[in-house]
């Protein structure tokens, strides 16, 4: 079997503009790059700037006052619960679009000033401003704040233009000084990083939480890459190279760019949430050394860290990863060579470790994947049975096992790269394959315990090594 430990390297840090390097593995900075909501770092100088904000007001319901038409987060009703994923989504709408600042001008019926934006991004269905945005929330602590909260500067004496409130998304790293922001500010609205509390007037931001956030559902997201809750796709073609496709939420998925090169020399790869961030992660055996690597999402379509926690990795035929255990942080199930033998190790959020053998007679079967297939919140295995063709569910019991094979497909042995992932985000993980006569990429919806008819989704991946 082989051996493994937990954080056996110390994490390599991928910065925005380098690259990392693992042997002949290479990671260029375009790998945690996203293509629109970036969040990028701003000087201090620059932020000692006015933001004139308007005053009290209901939604702007005149059109010819809007300066760009509204935007698909607007159609909340006014003042209802909202979870923290939706007030990150809504102000990532006008961070992307560069909405202009202006105490003036309205977007989706709110001012696009900074507590505007905060408005808007809280669903209040009114246009507060920083001296009464403390009256829709309650004060925390800097140890308290997740995304959605705000940290909020209201200057009694300067309190249209010498006032702020920022968005909490979250923290750059462990030390939490530094985090992630939306706001709009001169000349439009951003996302990007900033230094706690503020650039400027740091010691006057005060933290706080709505009053009507609520905290997210708990869902398996074992293949969401970029932060949106829709699962993706990420697919390594002829060349090595690391290539995200995004989902769209129903019925397929996009390209959207490259995440990276030199994956070549990367066996075994699957996709999952180890650390229970809900951000998917990869592992990946290096072929020539057997080393199993551990690749910590950043919620922005790349990686933020990479760790080696295992070597001997060879000796492993198939590898699948997902939460077995249900603690939620995921696992991996692995086929040893030697005997065809199925193996739960089990994961901490940073390493995983061997544990038990959960079956055998695996010597024929082929696709090995690992998903939330029926919808239970729990991983459960399907495979490729390759002299027959079937396509069998192996569905996850208590304490990381699997229960008896189930056919859900024929002729999946013309199939190939099988992967897991929750395309049209009904909480059950579809089958993803290519078919190696056509070339095309097929889509298989879950059934829960059968598989709706195959659509084409795609045409020419024939050529791509690994589907994760």
């Amino acid at each position: 079997m082989p051996a493994t430990i937990s954080a056996r390297t110390a994490a390599l840090t991928v910065a925005l503009a380098s690259a990392t390097v693992l042997g002949t593995l290479v990671l260029p900075a375009a790998a945690t790059a996203a293509p629109t909501t970036t969040a990028v770092t701003a000087s201090t100088a620059a932020e000692d700037i006015e933001r004139p904000q308007g005053t009290v007001g209901p939604l702007k319901t005149d059109a010819s006052r809007s300066r760009l038409s509204a935007s698909p987060s607007a159609a909340l009703p006014a003042g209802a619960p909202i979870t923290r994923s939706a007030v990150i989504a809504r102000a990532k709408t006008w961070a992307d679009a560069k909405v202009p600042y202006s105490m003036n001008d309205y977007l989706d019926g709110y001012r696009t000033d900074c507590s505007g934006l905060v408005s808007m991004a809280w669903n209040l269905g009114t246009n507060a401003w920083t001296g009464n945005l403390d009256t829709y929330a309650t004060r925390i602590t800097k140890s308290e704040l997740k995304k959605g909260d705000m940290l909020l500067f209201h200057n009694p004496s300067n309190p249209t233009s010498g006032s702020h409130v920022v968005l909490f998304e979250r923290w750059t790293d462990s030390s939490k000084t530094s985090y992630v922001g939306i706001e709009q500010t001169p000349p439009h609205a951003v996302r990007r990083t900033i230094p706690y509390a503020y650039f400027n007037n740091s010691g006057s931001y005060v933290p706080y939480r709505y009053k009507n956030i609520i905290e997210d559902v708990t869902a398996t997201r074992d293949h969401d890459y970029t932060g949106d809750l829709k699962d993706d796709l990420l697919g390594v073609d002829s060349t090595g190279t690391l290539r995200l496709y995004s989902g769209n939420g129903s019925s397929g998925v996009n390209f959207t760019r490259e995440v990276g090169g030199g994956w070549t020399g990367m066996d075994k790869v699957a996709a999952a949430d180890f650390n229970g961030d809900g951000d998917g992660d990869l592992v990946a055996t290096k072929k020539t050394t057997g080393e199993l690597f551990l690749y910590i999402g950043n919620g922005e379509g790349g990686f933020k860290s990479t760790s080696e926690i295992g070597h001997g990795w060879t000796g492993i035929e198939q590898l699948a990863a997902g939460d077995f255990t249900g603690d939620g942080k995921a696992d991996i199930v692995a086929v040893n060579k030697t005997d065809a033998t199925l193996h739960l190790y089990t994961g901490n959020g940073s390493g995983v470790t061997h544990t038990k053998q959960i079956g055998s007679g695996w010597s024929k079967m082929t696709n090995l994947a690992a998903g939330d297939f029926n919808g239970d919140n729990r991983a459960d295995v399907i495979a490729t049975r390759e002299d027959t063709g079937s396509l069998l569910l192996y569905p996850g019991t208590s304490g990381g096992g699997i229960g008896s094979g189930i056919e859900i497909g024929t002729s999946f042995n013309v199939m190939s790269h099988l992967t897991l992932t929750d395309i049209n985000s009904d909480g059950r993980a579809d089958v993803v394959a290519i078919n190696r006569n056509s070339g095309d990429l097929f889509l298989y919806t879950s059934k829960s315990n059968s598989l709706n008819s195959g659509t084409a989704i795609g045409h020419g991946w024939n050529t791509f090594k690994h589907l994760i």
